[in-house]
């Protein structure tokens, strides 16, 4: 983790996914971004910023295990160009998958996924603030959140 960095976004009070910072745990995450100045965080709940804001720190598939974790019927991954996250499950009941949506709709979703390919940058990485989009087939398998924005504004 770039210490320097870190100095810097906490600085000027934002974090983009031009930084391309890499942090090695999710406490790493927390302290550094989410914490005040003495490193009290102010995530609640279950990684809660606000009644409309929640930290997701999704652990994505490789890519060299995505078609058959996809097959398996549980993945996590982003689209190439990182713009979309889709979430495949398919052993949930369709009532569950429509209330975990319904439980997500309103929310950002501040993302820092975890990539376990070193080409990548195994650890913890922002990707944006995202939304969930659309189910993506009739079966409700597929969830897909939009990227709404590349830069987070961090508190004062």
């Amino acid at each position: 983790m770039n210490n320097e960095l870190i100095h810097n976004i906490r600085e000027r009070k934002y974090i983009t996914t031009k930084d391309e910072i890499v942090f090695r745990t999710i406490q790493d995450v927390v302290s550094a971004i989410f914490s005040d100045e003495n490193k009290v965080s102010y995530l609640t709940g279950i990684n809660k910023i606000s009644d409309n804001e929640q930290v997701w720190f999704p652990n994505f598939v490789t890519d060299a295990k995505k078609s058959a974790q996809i097959s398996e019927g549980y993945a996590i991954y982003p689209s190439p160009n990182k713009e979309f996250i889709y979430k495949v499950e398919v052993h949930k009941s369709r009532e569950s998958k429509i209330k975990a949506a319904e439980k997500v709709k309103p929310l950002d979703l501040i993302v820092f996924g975890k990539f376990f390919e070193k080409e990548k940058g195994i650890g913890y990485h922002f990707l944006g603030i995202f939304k969930f989009q659309e189910f993506e087939d009739d079966n409700l398998d597929v969830m897909v959140y939009k990227k709404k924005s590349d830069r987070l504004d961090l508190r004062k």
